[in-house]
């Protein structure tokens, strides 16, 4: 009969696997010595202890193979077999081979001893293992654009088999609904969580907005890093956001500053459905009242050109004087005019810290190209 691989085993099956070790005494051999008892905790190659690749590969390895192994039994702590007869089977071929007599001194559903008989200090102990589903929720939220045959061969490789197409869809809509439920929870919090923030660090702003206990928008302020940027840092600002790459989206606002050793002190951020100009003058607008800035004169302000951000920039801090991420400014100048002697040119003329070496390095931009320049200087 052809041996069937011992991970097969599915939820509910009647199918049973016996993993057993075997160690040597001197002494009498107790029912208490083998840890048995009633306990249901039975070792399963795939438990959570063991429900990674390496320990299925593993589990895969100390099988006992029928045709191979059956021969010349060799047991070893750990070896599992894919039913209680073909472990019945190999200790009879042992004892055979080894002209040896050995007894089974318990032999239930659950649990199975075998002793040599006479001086022999030989025992055997074996125990049910019962095989428990392989989780993916966690392989779904990593990754919930995985297509189906990637799928298929990640449930394959962990010996569970073939499964269909409509398995995967199936699976994957159960596994997102979970996700989706567990990240609506999570926003639920948030209130509480603002609450908490205010209550453990002084001087905190953290506010919700939401609808009919829906969540719209989130904005936080630590009250230490406000008051250390009032104090010590420069009067500069860089605004930026990106995308929120969860079930429901969104976007991160954020605010840093620059500490004495240039590094990106982080001042503010915020949560929001849509990166659009409402929103930015709503993040702004608060972000201005807890720096308290009432002149904006002497704030510098640093970001990309998205076209919200510049108009809210402008409406509330009038006097401030403004500039474009490099980084951002670069990423579209390289569209349309490329080369490696224009982007050093352009980074030249960007650390440039006096207005003759800005001028000087300009001039070389003219130089290379006219067109990059005029697209510069626009």
């Amino acid at each position: 009969m052809e041996q069937e691989h011992v991970g097969t085993a599915e939820v509910g099956s009647e199918r049973v696997n016996f993993d057993f070790g075997f160690g040597v005494s001197d002494g009498q051999v107790r029912d208490s010595d083998t840890n048995y008892g009633n306990s249901d905790d039975l070792r399963s190659i795939h438990s959570e202890e063991e429900g990674n690749t390496a320990s299925r590969k593993r589990a895969f390895n100390d099988a006992f193979h029928v045709r191979t192994d059956l021969e010349d039994p060799v047991f070893r702590k750990g070896l599992i077999f894919e039913s209680k007869a073909t472990q019945k089977a190999a200790i009879t071929e042992y004892l055979v081979r080894n002209n040896r007599e050995i007894k089974l001194k318990k032999d239930d559903a659950c649990r199975l001893k075998a002793k040599c008989q006479g001086d022999c200090p030989w025992v055997l102990y074996a125990t049910k293992s019962i095989t428990r589903p392989v989780g993916y929720l966690a392989y779904w939220r990593a990754d919930q654009n995985i297509s189906v045959t990637t799928f298929m061969e990640r449930v394959k490789q962990d010996g569970l088999g073939d499964i269909s197409h409509w398995q995967v869809y199936r699976s994957k809509e159960k596994t997102l609904e979970k996700i989706r439920e567990s990240v609506v929870e999570h926003y639920k919090l948030l209130w509480d969580y603002c609450e908490e923030l205010k209550r453990i660090n002084i001087g905190t702003i953290a506010l919700v907005e939401g609808y009919a206990g829906e969540f719209r928008r989130l904005y936080i302020c630590l009250g230490v890093l406000r008051d250390g940027f009032i104090r010590d840092c420069r009067r500069v600002i860089g605004i930026d956001g990106c995308f929120l790459k969860t079930e429901l989206g969104g976007q991160l606002l954020t605010a840093v500053g620059v500490d004495a050793n240039n590094g990106m002190y982080p001042l503010a951020y915020a949560v929001v459905e849509v990166e659009n100009g409402d929103n930015w003058r709503w993040f702004l607008g608060l972000l201005k009242d807890d720096l308290h800035i009432h002149n904006t004169q002497h704030w510098t302000f640093i970001s990309d050109k998205q076209k919200g951000l510049t108009n809210a920039i402008e409406s509330l801090f009038e006097n401030s004087e403004y500039r474009t991420c490099v980084r951002h400014l670069y990423n579209n100048f390289r569209l349309s005019h490329k080369g490696l002697a224009l982007k050093n040119c352009l980074w030249d003329a960007a650390r440039a810290t006096t207005v003759s070496q800005w001028l000087e390095h300009m001039q070389q931009m003219l130089d290379l190209d006219p067109a990059a320049y005029e697209w510069l200087e626009g």
